[in-house]
């Protein structure tokens, strides 16, 4: 059956909706549109049951549509501070705490339980590994997402990540080509730009994505970064010199080409996510990414119909970007997962050891206690801690109470509002001598509430024990402490492994996988 102009723009294009069932918009991206994939978010999955239900609804509109091969299912599910599902799954290390770990193998083992888990729920591409080396300390995006800040080190993680996943029914991406761990700038709230020469590049950020290109990833995604050494007009997503010349050209790379979701601020507020879509896609791109706004998508299929027609985009480059997403769908997808609930539990239930073990193994005592904590402390958190647009799973203050309390019973409880600048007085209510425990998520200066906390707890006395929830860096802004963890995630078994580590019952024996400035 011969498509319709409608639907030979909509296969180059993935897009999400809102709600837990397929919407009318949806509906009609599938039905009209034909769009290639469909990516979900929080939004979009309450748990492992509803989000079996809701890949299989949405894999009988494409049958139903006339699809010659199931949908796309995407979820950026790195693991980690990057989850899309929490509820009725093993929740995993994410890459820094599996690098922390110091095997590689255990990538493979954690991306392959997420596979396995993800691919009985329907979904058929993970958007990971993250192959960025972090070798800015202030990246406010990737930090923990990444596997270190040493390019080879990162490079064998990366290869160990694509075979766990796609030895498991799952299509990998490699994520944010050409890199986007040297940014100091969000790519969802602006356009970063990058001054690394072409060899910089070369002995630091390509590594990583050759190793997983020659570990055979299936897809990789475009950052919105702008690299004036390879493009000094066009960011990296809309760019043919990144695009073609680069990945597609220098790296030998024919798999899928995706760009990150052209609604973030670093495109939408320069270019128009419509305009961009259709800039994209001549540059080489094969999927075009639309996330959010179901206007927006329509939009933009109605600009890349109009370049199709006037012919800026050619027949011959939308042929090889449709047949390279058939390829993929036929090789990953299924129209029905067939879900056993008893069968899923069980599995989950096997995943939370290797969780666990894993958790273990990550755990840096980046500066251990001079003795083990033996009395109960009081435990400090912060409401308001600044996350990136890209978590988008709520971040509970009190996970880390919940696990300190399972060790201390009789711990307390302060949580300091970082939006407060009188929040700091209540820590005069600490009584004298008492340990504390507190914990940090990305300090960026020495004025940080969290860093002040710090300070003003040592000045009053206290032994402070801190725990890193998010990027290790954390050190450099505070005083020194009775002790220094570095947890990684702010994950109930990341935080419980923590907390035995200080009170001298677990094993812990990470090792930082980037240097402390």
């Amino acid at each position: 059956m011969s498509q319709t102009l409608e639907q030979r723009a909509g296969e180059l294009f993935i897009v999400g909706f809102h709600g837990t069932v397929p919407s009318a918009e949806i509906k009609e991206m599938i039905r009209r549109y034909h769009v290639s994939g469909v990516i979900l978010f929080a939004r979009n999955i309450e748990d492992a049951a509803q989000l079996a239900r809701l890949t299989d609804a949405l894999q009988a509109e494409a049958k139903a549509a006339g699809y010659t091969a199931p949908l796309l299912i995407a979820l950026d599910q790195e693991n980690g501070v990057i989850r899309r599902i929490e509820k009725g799954v093993s929740l995993l290390p994410g890459a820094m705490a599996l690098a922390a770990t110091g095997d590689p193998t255990n990538a493979a083992k954690a991306y392959a339980a997420s596979a396995a888990g993800l691919s009985a729920l329907g979904v058929n591409w993970s958007l990971a590994p993250d192959a960025d080396v972090n070798t800015n300390p202030d990246n406010p995006v990737i930090g923990v997402r990444s596997f270190g800040d040493q390019a080879p080190v990162v490079a064998q993680y990366v290869t160990q990540a694509v075979h766990g996943l796609q030895g498991n029914g799952m299509a990998a991406c490699l994520k944010h080509f050409p890199g986007h761990g040297n940014t100091a700038v969000d790519s969802h709230q602006a356009l970063p730009e990058l001054l690394q020469s072409m060899n910089d590049l070369e002995e630091t950020e390509l590594i990583p994505f050759k190793a997983g290109i020659a570990a055979g990833a299936a897809a990789v995604m475009i950052a919105h970064i702008q690299f004036p050494a390879v493009d000094p007009t066009l960011p990296a997503s809309l760019s043919p010199a990144v695009i073609t010349t680069l990945l597609r050209d220098r790296l030998r790379f024919d798999g899928v080409i995706v760009t990150d979701d052209l609604e973030m601020k670093a495109i939408a507020d320069h270019y128009g996510t419509p305009a961009a879509c259709v800039r994209a896609l001549q540059s080489g791109a094969d999927l075009a990414m639309v996330s959010h706004v179901y206007a927006t998508q329509k939009a933009a299929i109605a600009q890349v119909m109009a370049a199709m027609t006037a012919g800026t985009l050619t027949k011959a480059q939308t042929a090889k970007a449709a047949r390279r997403l058939r390829k993929l769908r036929q090789r990953v997808g299924r129209w029905q997962t067939h879900f056993d609930a008893a069968a899923f539990a069980s599995r989950v239930a096997v995943d939370a050891k290797l969780a666990t073990t894993l958790y273990q193994r990550s755990v840096t005592l980046v500066q251990p206690a001079a003795h083990p904590l033996t009395t109960a402390p009081v435990v400090i958190t912060f409401a308001n801690q600044q996350q990136s647009l890209v978590v988008d799973h709520a971040v509970p203050i009190n996970a880390l109470v919940q696990s300190v309390r399972r060790v201390f019973p009789a711990a307390g409880a302060v949580t300091l509002d970082l939006a407060d600048p009188a929040a700091l007085t209540q820590l005069d209510s600490i009584p004298a001598g008492r340990p504390v425990v507190i914990g940090t998520s990305n300090v960026k200066a020495t004025a940080d509430i969290q860093a002040q906390a710090v300070r003003t707890l040592e000045a009053q006395g206290h032994a402070v024990h801190v725990i890193a929830l998010r990027n290790p860096y954390d050190r450099r802004w505070l005083p020194v402490v009775a002790s220094y963890t570095a947890a990684y995630e702010a994950t109930p078994a990341a935080l419980d492994q923590a907390v035995l580590a200080l009170a001298g019952k677990g094993k812990p024996s990470g090792r930082l996988p980037v240097v402390l400035p």
